[in-house]
């Protein structure tokens, strides 16, 4: 994941959980635009967190131990807030 100068997110890579973001679980070779308006990004193994520049926090992919911070333990392939 990386936030290009205009602050949108993109991807690439494993996505097998979903971390990416992107609605699907498909992995990628090439960058995949994910967001805008993007102030920071913390991947982990295999979920996202994406602070956005109004202050909301995001997160994407795998929820095994409630990691994306929702209240559950039921993974995403597309961003939630947290």
């Amino acid at each position: 994941m990386f936030v290009k100068g205009d602050r949108s997110l993109w991807g690439t890579g494993m996505n097998t959980e979903g971390q990416l973001g992107d609605k699907t679980n498909t992995t990628r070779a090439l960058p995949v635009k994910i967001l805008d308006n993007v102030d920071s990004v913390s991947a982990g193994d295999s979920h996202t967190m994406i602070i956005t520049t109004d202050g909301n926090l995001w997160a994407t992919g795998a929820n095994t131990y409630g990691q994306l911070g929702i209240g559950n333990t039921i993974s995403k392939n597309e961003r939630v807030l947290s």
